[in-house]
């Protein structure tokens, strides 16, 4: 049976998203689900949990059964306030308190199967781990928790400020990758200096191509946002507050191949 930590491992790699870390469930969440799903946590942290880690919404029990039937321990009733988008229903001591449907998962193929039943066509996982494999779905866990080592490490080298901006709002800036993940290999993905610590602007239009920046940090910006600049916080004088050669090699990837001009 997969445990609590390789289930929320398992769940980015099929293109979920850590949304919230409570104490004792943690809540996922992908752009074409109604419902978020959550993994229960220890309350220790770091520590796996055992018992029917994965909790989905009780509307969503019809649709999964078949595919774990005879096949796992669930409960139809597992109750926990941080469910706040799922329903209640009275608990053991007489509150009405958030439930949701909490399941045992064999396998990988069996998470997959579990999602799929969710919404269609999703990317499977592959059934041969190598090491690459292993080490993109543990970097990617840690980076999309917010807590990984290349975001730690970018909050320390632009001091916990957008590298552009002013803002410093450490629990909204993004980890963005200069060269995106999908394109870099294991040590591009984790390497400083392929990494922009941006507000969340800055970021999605980083991330759409719709800004790059030039080998001496300004910003580039493409013909679609000419008359949108000021709606957008953004002016022409803007550029990274510090740039070093290493980060040269990965700013010319994306203008070359991201950037639209």
């Amino acid at each position: 049976m997969l445990d609590s930590i390789s289930i929320a491992k398992g769940l980015v790699q099929l293109g979920f998203t850590l949304a919230k870390d409570n104490v004792r469930a943690q809540k996922f969440t992908r752009h074409d689900l109604t419902h978020p799903v959550y993994v229960k946590t220890a309350s220790q942290r770091g520590k796996p949990m055992y018992r029917m880690p994965l909790v989905l919404h009780p509307a969503l029990q019809g649709s999964v059964l078949p595919v774990v039937r005879d096949k796992v321990n669930f409960n139809s009733n597992w109750n926990n306030s941080n469910l706040v988008e799922f329903p209640k229903a009275v608990n053991k001591n007489g509150k009405f308190q958030h439930y949701g449907f909490a399941l045992d998962v064999v396998d990988h193929e069996m998470l997959r199967r579990i999602i799929s039943s969710l919404q269609a066509n999703i990317p499977p996982v592959e059934s041969e781990a190598n090491s690459s494999y292993e080490t993109e779905i543990e970097a990617l866990y840690q980076a999309r928790r917010g807590q990984g080592t290349f975001r730690e490490k970018l909050l320390k080298y632009w001091q916990h400020t957008c590298s552009v901006s002013a803002i410093s709002l450490s629990g909204i800036l993004k980890a963005s990758h200069i060269k995106p993940w999908s394109e870099s290999d294991d040590t591009e993905r984790l390497d400083l200096y392929n990494g922009l610590l941006l507000n969340p602007t800055l970021d999605a239009l980083f991330d759409k191509g719709l800004i790059s920046f030039s080998n001496d940090g300004g910003l580039l910006h493409g013909k679609a946002l000419e008359e949108q600049l000021g709606a957008l916080g953004i002016n022409e004088t803007m550029r990274l507050k510090r740039i070093e050669e290493k980060h040269l090699k990965y700013l010319s990837w994306h203008r070359a191949n991201v950037f639209v001009g």
